[in-house]
């Protein structure tokens, strides 16, 4: 069921919902709802997790989804780290930085440092590698 509502949310706002409807409306619930490590940890969910965030990043800009989801870097669930560090590096490469403050920025940076020193899995390193890279850069 999470996985249709994910899929009909992406096609929503890919269909011209306002950005000022998303939100107030979608993302609040979306992060909340969606954003969990339980989520995270079944890869068909968090591949359509990273997909609808980066749908919804195009419009309602790039800071506003990494304000959300920033946290996701200091959890103790290394899959919801992995999701948070994979899509904030696909946010920032695909829509850029420059709408991003500097308070973000230095969130951005200790969370992304701290979710790569945290890495226990050998199977994590190219996602964390290449999101560290991208954040710094």
């Amino acid at each position: 069921m999470d996985l249709e509502v994910v899929k009909v949310i992406k096609q929503c706002v890919s269909e011209g919902a306002d950005a000022n409807y998303i939100r107030k409306n979608i993302l609040p619930g979306f992060i909340h709802n969606f954003w969990t490590p339980f989520i995270a940890s079944n890869p068909d969910s968090y591949k359509h997790i990273v997909e609808t965030t980066l749908e919804l990043a195009n419009k309602v800009g790039a800071a506003e989804i990494l304000e959300r989801i920033v946290e996701g870097l200091e959890d103790e669930s290394e899959t919801y780290r992995r999701m948070a560090v994979e899509t904030i590096g696909k946010v920032v490469d695909e829509f850029g930085a420059s709408d991003i403050d500097v308070p973000l920025e230095r969130l951005l940076v200790y969370g992304i440092l701290s979710a790569f020193i945290e890495q226990d899995s050998e199977d994590d390193a190219d996602v964390m590698l290449n999101g560290f890279c991208v954040v710094v850069n």
